[in-house]
């Protein structure tokens, strides 16, 4: 799954994630490991520059520990993420065929700040 994946400059904004390979629609195509951080300490969290780059399940925070930290959101996203908080993973499923050089992106699942 690792190799499915680079991190590279991305015209959307900043880094981003791109297909290596072709990837099939409806395939999960990267998982990385979390990093759970406590609700009680996210106010800290929130002052660094990791601010923009963690996901929120019941109020903690969690780092993904790889290229999904790197996504970039739209609005018509090639892929879709899960969390599994039992095994502190996040995996990608593309939504449809995403070809090799393609920028893969997510919905964050809130209206952009930015």
């Amino acid at each position: 799954m690792a190799d499915a994946v680079r991190i590279d400059n991305s015209p959307l904004h900043g880094r981003g994630v791109f297909a290596t390979r072709p990837i099939d629609a409806g395939e999960i195509f990267c998982t990385n490991s979390l990093f759970r951080i406590p609700s009680q300490e996210r106010e800290f969290l929130d002052q660094t520059s990791l601010y923009d780059h963690y996901f929120e399940f019941e109020d903690d925070a969690y780092i993904a520990f790889g290229a999904i930290s790197f996504l970039n959101h739209e609005d018509d996203p090639a892929a879709d993420f899960f969390l599994d908080i039992d095994t502190l993973t996040i995996s990608l499923s593309a939504r449809r065929e995403i070809k090799p050089g393609d920028e893969i992106s997510i919905h964050y699942g809130v209206e952009p700040w930015w």
